[in-house]
C-alpha cells in the first residue's frame, strides 16, 4: 500500500469512474438497468470465459515445450495465477508470477518462461491488429467520431511499429546471440559486477526461451492457436449484450473487445477499474445500441465477469497448491533483480 504507483493508479481509476458516472443523466434508470440484467445469460458468459483460460493455457503449453517439459495443468495454473495477479497487483505483475509458478512446477528456467510470455504477447498483438483492420474496413465512423477513427489508425500504426521492433530485437537475440551478448555485456559493465553478472545469466536463459523462433511451422501453429483465444473472447462480449436485451453484431463485438484491450494499457488500479468501464461504455454508446445508463451497466457486468471469477479461482488454486502470493512476489522480484 505504500507503493506510490498503487496510489497513482487508484487516483486514475477514481477519476475515470467519476467521469463515467458524471455521464449518467438518470440515476434511477441506471439503478433499474443494473437490476434488470438477465441472470440466465450468466452461465454461457462464464462458460465462454473459462474457455478463454483453457485456450490460453493450451497455447502457452505449446510455447513452453520449447523450453522444457511443461504440463497442461502447470500452464493452466499459471494462466489463472496470471489473471488473478493482474487483477489485484500493479504493473501486470501476474505475467511474472505465472513464470514463477511454471518454473517451480516443471523445473524450467523462469527467464526462459518469461521469453515465451513475450512471444505470446506478440501473437496477441498480431490478432488484435487483424481485428483493428476488420473494424476500420467494415465500420462506418460518423463525423462526430472522426477523432476515434483517427485514434484507432494511429494506435494501430504505433502497435505495428512496436511489435515489429520487438520481433526484430528478439530475432537478433536468437540468431546472433554471441554478438548481441557482447553488445549487452558492453553496456552492463557500467553496472556493479554482481548485478551485471546476474543480468547476463538472466538474459542467456531468456534467449533459451526463444527457440521457437527457429521454426516457422511452430510459429504458424502458435498463430492458429491464437485465433480461438481471441475469437472465444467475443463470447462474453456478445452474451453480456444478450443479458441486456441486445444483439451486438460481429464487428461491434470486435470493437468492444479492442477497446477493452486498449483500456488495459492505461495506467490505473489493478483490474483496470474505471478505465475499462468508461472506455467500454463509450464503445457501446458509439454503436448506438444502448442509452448511457445501460451502456455503463454493460461495462460493469462485462468487467465483473473478467474480474471476480478468476480472482476466486486464483485464490482456490493458490490455496490448493500451497502458493503464497507474497512468496511468489518475493521470488519474482529476486528473479528480476538477479
Amino acid at each position: 500500500m505504500r507503493n506510490w504507483r498503487f496510489w497513482l493508479g487508484a487516483l486514475i481509476s477514481l477519476a475515470f469512474i467519476a467521469l463515467a458516472l458524471s455521464q449518467i443523466p438518470d440515476f434511477q434508470r441506471f439503478k433499474h438497468s443494473l437490476l434488470s440484467v438477465r441472470l440466465a445469460y450468466i452461465a454461457p458468459i462464464l462458460i465462454a470465459y473459462f474457455l478463454i483460460l483453457i485456450f490460453r493455457a493450451l497455447r502457452w503449453q505449446y510455447l513452453l515445450h520449447f523450453t522444457g517439459h511443461a504440463r497442461f495443468s502447470s500452464s493452466l495454473s499459471g494462466i489463472i495465477i496470471c489473471y488473478f495477479g493482474n487483477n489485484i497487483l500493479p504493473l501486470r505483475a501476474g505475467d511474472l508470477l505465472r513464470a514463477v509458478v511454471v518454473g517451480k512446477r516443471d523445473e524450467i528456467s523462469i527467464s526462459a518462461v518469461l521469453a515465451t510470455v513475450v512471444v505470446e504477447r506478440i501473437f496477441d498483438s498480431l490478432v488484435i491488429l487483424m481485428f483493428l483492420a476488420a473494424i476500420l474496413i467494415n465500420l462506418e465512423f460518423p463525423e462526430s467520431y472522426q477523432n476515434l477513427e483517427n485514434a484507432l489508425h494511429q494506435g494501430g500504426i504505433a502497435a505495428i511499429v512496436l511489435a515489429a521492433g520487438l520481433v526484430v530485437f528478439l530475432y537478433l537475440l536468437y540468431l546472433w546471440t554471441e554478438p548481441m551478448m557482447k553488445l549487452i555485456t558492453f553496456f552492463l559493465r557500467y553496472l556493479p559486477q554482481r548485478w551485471s553478472e546476474s543480468l547476463e545469466g538472466i538474459i542467456e536463459n531468456f534467449i533459451q526461451g526463444l527457440k521457437i523462433l527457429g521454426s516457422p511451422l511452430s510459429l504458424l501453429i502458435v498463430f492458429l492457436l491464437s485465433l480461438p483465444v481471441w475469437l472465444v473472447n467475443l463470447g462474453p462480449v456478445y452474451f453480456v449484450g444478450m443479458s441486456l436485451g441486445i444483439q451486438i453484431p460481429f464487428t461491434g463485438c470486435l470493437l468492444i473487445l479492442l477497446l477493452g484491450a486498449f483500456s488495459s494499457t492505461i495506467p490505473a488500479a489493478p483490474g483496470y477499474w474505471g478505465t475499462f468501464h468508461l472506455i467500454t461504455a463509450a464503445g457501446v454508446k458509439f454503436l448506438g445500441l444502448l442509452p448511457d445508463e445501460d451502456a455503463l451497466t454493460y461495462a460493469i457486468v462485462l468487467h465483473a465477469i473478467y474480474f471476480f471469477p478468476v480472482v476466486i479461482i486464483g485464490i482456490l488454486v493458490a490455496w490448493q497448491e500451497g502458493y503464497s502470493l507474497a512468496q511468489l512476489q518475493k521470488e519474482a522480484k529476486a528473479e528480476t533483480r538477479g
